[in-house]
């Protein structure tokens, strides 16, 4: 069904910090939730970071990072289909949520399209941790909306000289109602002596999505009464896909030290539900190395444990039209990371602990084919990163960070698009309409300026405690983020946007500054924290619709369409928005018979961006979003079949109606969704730890369009349906 806007937040806001108040005294502890607000391991970090992981990762069945961290405060997804979904952190998507893998910069090409899946299936992840503030400088400039950094296991740690561990690991397997998807994954590892390995394996498929009603909002079909597509109803075509992956690892122990490596492999095939004749099969190859060593006695005591990570990585994608290739993506190349702890530096309270490092990369980026967007383009990239901290008060935490960073991009050849000879378009047909610049039917190559750009960000973090139980946040923040290849040197046809893209060699580089403040607040039996936030840009460098169109056909296809011309340009924008996350824990409630207590828990967020050059409002940002749970945790028994720690949640998911679209985009409607999930531990064995959970989503079976989704017009989120899934850890 589709909801009413929300009420306003003020009334929920007072609700939340009455039922703060009567809880403040009570003694029992708060059972474990999906997400946590946790301090990042960085020094320095004066502002928490949402964390998902362990079993709770495992368990959420999500394959794609934006769908496992959908709905969590600030953070939001492309929702591209169910096979493409990328964060987006507080209204802040591409290159400006910048995404690392055990510390080194993720290469692929999910940053430059919605429709490109991050080739990264969250069954091989260990943790999910968003870092903001001064801790976010140690990975890269994003502090405006954060750092996601995953972590894996792939490189096990060695155990200390002479211990054993045995051979452990888990199985799990699940179970989609909504697109017959399936899921198998597994684990073992070991540690004995000097050395430890490990290896990992993981399978999923899914047919087409289930959908509520029309796959056409009603507003689409309104305006676009002829539209192919109109007529489909209940199953999203070319929704369907498969991914299979693994890795293997080992790693030893050093005299004072350790050192690993590791490879891993990711493959996936799945439909574009932008056009049911496009799919797109993609792999990546990674080979790791990693080494943590002491370096105290070199060094004199200046710096102390020190770590290196280094990667190479190998990825292509294959986008295919009626079976046939028509463009290829590729990515070569190798990341880095050093990064050492220092000894305090300075004298009583006001010394300083931290680290330095250094992250850079080195890369080749580059599309072939009909649809090929850039050329071939060398990507050169060094940073240095300082993150401290100092305690000048016992209640006083001050942390900061700076960031500087070197950039050099090389076009190593021109874009180059054999349009005559694969759409037999007539010699005297221009490619754009109206009068402008026309694309030569041979794509003649003219040279391409290389660019470098040389940037410097820094944070302050201050964390102030009020009392034992409640904290003031603080983060202030300068960012400036170098052009991305494609926002240069872009010029080709996007289908999955329908947009036909065009970049600006000239661009410089993107700035901004941030500030957010917030409270923290931990009792024994609750939680609360809330926070506002602005973040305000100089050259924002965004997608702007030229209102030129461009002829675009498919090999082989006589039909033509329209694509509207989207150039990169920077304007000035600000964001503005708050978050809001408590749990809190109500009663003892007894169910079937057996003891629990009930618990509740709400997270909110609400962001508005604004081009201040026109007043116009960005596309594509998410709405205020409500949701609100109700959980009942089983008190320890003991049980013959069940183990204790049975969970049952319900939820309400709310999202107001987003009016404030950008240019060419239709209003997205509010929607209101009841979702259902009941984790059972089973004591299958007497040493193993087996756990069943059963889903219920979207038990309303609300058309759901989510703002921030390109599709959000021609393809819905998942209709009702129920998941199953089963894991167990030996």
């Amino acid at each position: 069904m589709t909801g009413q806007p929300l009420p306003r937040l003020v009334p929920s806001l007072a609700l939340l910090l009455i039922f703060q108040v009567q809880l403040a005294g009570a003694e029992t502890i708060l059972p474990t939730q999906t997400i946590e607000m946790n301090r990042s391991s960085l020094p320095g970090a004066a502002s928490a970071a949402a964390v998902v992981q362990g079993q709770s990762l495992q368990l959420a069945q999500a394959g794609t990072l934006g769908a496992a961290l959908d709905r969590q405060p600030g953070i939001s997804a492309t929702s591209y289909g169910p096979w493409a979904s990328r964060p987006i952190l507080r209204g802040l998507d591409g290159d400006r949520v910048r995404i690392v893998q055990n510390g080194t910069t993720l290469l692929d090409a999910s940053a430059l399209s919605p429709d490109h899946a991050v080739p990264v299936d969250t069954a091989s992840l260990s943790r999910l941790e968003l870092l903001r503030g001064p801790a976010a400088l140690a990975y890269g400039s994003s502090i405006a909306g954060g750092v996601l950094h995953l972590q894996d296991q792939q490189i096990p740690r060695p155990l200390p000289s002479g211990q054993v561990a045995k051979p452990h690991g888990y199985l799990q397997a699940g179970w989609n109602a909504a697109s017959q998807g399936q899921q198998l994954a597994g684990q073992i590892a070991g540690r004995s002596l000097a050395w430890a390995w490990q290896a990992q394996g993981y399978w999923r498929q899914s047919d087409d999505l289930r959908i509520p009603d029309f796959a056409h909002s009603s507003a689409y079909r309104q305006q676009f009464p002829d539209a192919p597509g109109n007529s489909t109803r209940r199953s999203l075509p070319n929704s369907d896909g498969q991914a299979s992956g693994g890795s293997v690892g080992a790693s030893t122990a050093l005299n004072r030290g350790w050192l690993g490596m590791s490879l891993s492999r990711h493959d996936s095939d799945y439909g574009v539900v932008a056009d049911p004749a496009v799919r797109i099969g993609m792999q990546r190859s990674q080979a790791s190395v990693a080494a943590s060593y002491p370096l105290q006695d070199l060094t004199d005591g200046l710096l102390g444990n020190t770590r290196l990570a280094l990667s190479y990585t190998d990825y292509a994608h294959q986008e295919r039209h009626a079976g046939q290739i028509d463009t290829r993506f590729s990515h070569q190349g190798t990341t880095g990371r050093l990064e050492a702890r220092h000894r305090t530096l300075g004298i009583g309270r006001y010394a300083l602990d931290g680290q330095i490092g250094l992250q850079f990369s080195d890369s080749r980026f580059g599309t072939t084919g009909e649809e090929a967007i850039v050329p071939t383009v060398r990507n050169r990239q060094i940073s240095f990163f300082m993150v401290e901290r100092m305690q000048p008060r016992d209640d006083l935490d001050v942390s900061g960070a700076i960031r500087l960073e070197r950039h050099q991009l090389t076009p190593l050849s021109a874009l180059h698009r054999e349009h005559d000879a694969e759409h037999d378009l007539p010699h005297d047909m221009p490619h754009k309409l109206p009068n402008g610049r026309h694309d030569a039917h041979d794509m003649a190559a003219s040279p391409l300026p290389s660019r470098q750009f040389s940037t410097a960000s820094a944070a302050l973090g201050v964390s102030y405690a009020i009392n034992t139980q409640s904290r003031l946040l603080a983060n202030l923040g300068y960012s400036e983020r170098a052009p991305t290849l494609y926002e240069l040197y872009a010029d080709g046809p996007h289908v999955a946007t329908g947009q036909y893209l065009t970049g600006n060699p000239r661009l410089q580089p993107e700035k901004g500054w941030n500030l957010e403040v917030g409270l923290a607040r931990r009792a024994v039996q609750s939680q609360l924290r809330a926070s506002l936030f602005y973040n305000r840009f100089q050259h924002y460098i965004a997608e702007i619709r030229t209102g030129d169109l461009h002829i675009h056909q498919h090999a082989g296809d006589p039909a033509m369409s329209m694509l509207a011309e989207a150039a990169y340009q920077a304007l000035p924008a600000d964001f503005f928005g708050a978050e809001l996350s408590g749990q809190w824990q109500l009663m003892p409630v007894a169910l079937a018979g057996w003891s629990g207590h009930l618990g509740m828990d709400v997270r909110a967020d609400a962001v508005r961006a604004t081009n201040r050059q026109t007043g116009e409002p960005l596309p594509r940002i998410p709405p205020l979003r409500l949701t609100t749970g109700f959980n009942w945790s089983q008190y320890p028994l003991l049980a013959a079949k069940y183990a204790a720690g049975w969970q049952i949640r319900l939820e309400l998911e709310q999202a107001a109606r987003q009016q404030r679209v950008g240019a060419g985009e239709l209003p997205v409607s509010a929607y209101n969704a009841l979702n259902f999930q009941a984790n059972i531990p089973l004591r299958i064995t007497p040493s193993g730890r087996t756990q069943l959970v059963f889903r219920g989503q979207n038990l309303t079976d609300t058309d759901i369009r989510h703002a921030t989704s390109a599709l959000r017009d021609i393809a819905p989120a998942t209709g009702r349906h129920a998941q199953l899934m089963i894991r167990t850890i030996f």
